[in-house]
């Protein structure tokens, strides 16, 4: 499949198989994204998950766990900075949407996470705004908002 028919991603890891399968379900009510749960040490995406990533999510319960452990046992690094990573944790830090690194509170509301994931593709459209090559479409049923956004790939 070319990057201009592909379908957008969501990726999802997290330290708690319940927690990562309770997100990518919300994800995928709420998204016209293709949602893929990773397992935590997977040590690489799946072939069809390469190029087409437009979302991250690392979701950590324990206190013990650490993001970027997680992101390089699955051989995301190379995505830090370049797709968005949303990080939900207990350990709050100063995140910089220029970074494309989003920050949200662990625990959290479900709907907590909808609006996050909204606010997160909203700034990635005004980021893309000045790099326009490719349309891509982001529906959000929950609220009915189509989102348009054209990004260079």
């Amino acid at each position: 499949m070319n990057q201009a028919t592909s379908i957008p991603r969501a990726l999802v890891l997290s330290d708690n198989d319940g927690l990562g399968r309770a997100i990518t379900v919300n994800l995928r009510k709420h998204l016209k994204m293709e949602i893929v749960q990773l397992a935590p040490d997977a040590l690489a995406l799946p072939d069809d998950s390469n190029g087409d990533v437009k979302l991250i999510v690392v979701a950590l319960s324990s206190p013990n766990s650490e993001p970027v452990v997680m992101l390089s046992r699955n051989a995301l690094t190379g995505y830090v900075g370049q797709v968005p990573t949303l990080i939900i944790s207990d350990r709050p830090f100063n995140a910089d949407p220029q970074d494309q690194i989003f920050y949200l509170n662990f625990p959290f509301d479900i709907d907590q996470l909808a609006d996050k994931v909204e606010e997160i593709l909203k700034v990635q459209i005004q980021l893309a705004q000045t790099t326009q090559t490719d349309t891509i479409a982001w529906i959000s049923k929950r609220k009915g908002n189509y989102v348009q956004s054209t990004i260079q790939h």
